[in-house]
């Protein structure tokens, strides 16, 4: 995930091919890991916080995800 204040947006790209993370589609809701790769995720932590107030905050979110490794899809 990545902030641009300049824009106010953020993105998400939800790499399938790299295995650090576990993120999966349930009922057309993605299940997004975010940020953070050791010990539980906090959702008051940096951009974590940031999608989690997404619907009052203002910041418009862009999920990306790659299927195949190098290609990008905008959903």
């Amino acid at each position: 995930m990545r902030r641009s204040r300049t824009t106010n947006t953020l993105v998400i790209v939800s790499d399938y091919t790299k295995g650090l993370y576990h993120d999966k589609w349930i009922g057309g809701i993605l299940h997004y890991t975010g940020m953070g790769k050791s010990g539980d995720q906090d959702i008051h932590w940096a951009q974590n916080a940031t999608l989690a107030e997404s619907d009052y905050n203002g910041v418009d979110v862009h999920l990306f995800e790659v299927i195949d490794a190098g290609e990008y899809a905008e959903e």
